[in-house]
């Protein structure tokens, strides 16, 4: 998060000095009078030109960077790994040990209705409901990459 504060704070630094040099050849090429003033007028425009390359590299990479942060979140949480398939007494079931707790997806009673528990120190939390494994699975891994970034700083 710092690195994308600092980015903002360059990217607007340099959006300041671009807006300056800007003015300032605005005010010069209303007073061109002589060749001193066209001198300095030039200098502005290489100088203005510079600054606009280096915002454009700064906004190119905070783009990029606000673009990745915002896909993974900032942080990559491993997949979950099941376990093989195996009969349960309340029907087809996987399993995947993490080290926060089990994750299981069950087909309920061989019902076709997916259900999605978490084993927590305070007993199985119920997750979620779905038609499919998939999705069962899909929200385990939601639910653990949401307590995973849950436990660290920004």
């Amino acid at each position: 998060m710092t690195d994308l504060i600092k980015a903002a704070d360059a990217l607007a630094e340099c959006q300041d000095a671009k807006d300056l040099l800007a003015a300032c050849k605005v005010d010069l090429e209303k007073a061109v009078v002589g060749r001193t003033a066209q001198s300095q007028l030039m200098t502005i425009h290489r100088v203005l030109g510079y600054v606009e390359e280096n915002l454009s590299v700064i906004h190119h990479t905070l783009t990029t960077y606000r673009q990745a942060r915002e896909s993974a979140d900032g942080v990559k949480v491993k997949p979950l790994v099941w376990s093989e398939d195996e009969e349960h007494a309340m029907g087809y079931r996987e399993n995947s040990l993490t080290l926060i707790g089990p994750y299981w997806v069950e087909d309920h009673e061989n019902s076709g209705e997916w259900r999605t528990y978490f084993d927590s120190f305070a007993g199985d939390v119920f997750i979620s409901g779905s038609d499919s494994e998939e999705d069962a699975k899909a929200a385990a891994q939601a639910d653990y990459e949401a307590r995973i970034k849950a436990a660290l700083e920004d």
